[in-house]
């Protein structure tokens, strides 16, 4: 059983657990974005605690972690690999979309 997870695990790291791909590219500083590949597979308990700091550090509290948008939002940029601020200057149906699918992580 331990050599399905190590597979299992390098998987996760190569492959994304979902990509994002726009309905027309995103520019943001310059930067065009026609997809984003999202490792939610990489984050661990320590980055969850981080965003929940973060936010409280914000004046942002979250009562319930999946259904706050600005949680997902931060959840979802660092499975991504980038600043949050990307991703809050999205339209608003691709981060919907986006966070649709890190609240699904997030209750799995």
């Amino acid at each position: 059983m331990a050599d399905k997870d190590t597979t299992v695990e390098q998987t996760t790291k190569k492959e994304p657990c979902y990509v994002h791909k726009f309905r027309k590219p995103f520019e943001w500083e310059s930067k065009s974005y026609e997809t984003l590949n999202f490792y939610f597979e990489k984050l661990t308990g320590q980055d969850l605690i981080d965003v929940e700091r973060e936010m409280n550090a914000q004046g942002d509290i979250a009562l319930e972690a999946s259904t706050s948008l600005v949680f997902q939002c931060k959840i979802a940029a660092r499975a991504a690999d980038i600043g949050s601020d990307v991703l809050m200057k999205m339209p608003a149906k691709e981060f919907n979309r986006i966070c649709g699918r890190t609240q699904r992580f997030l209750l799995t």
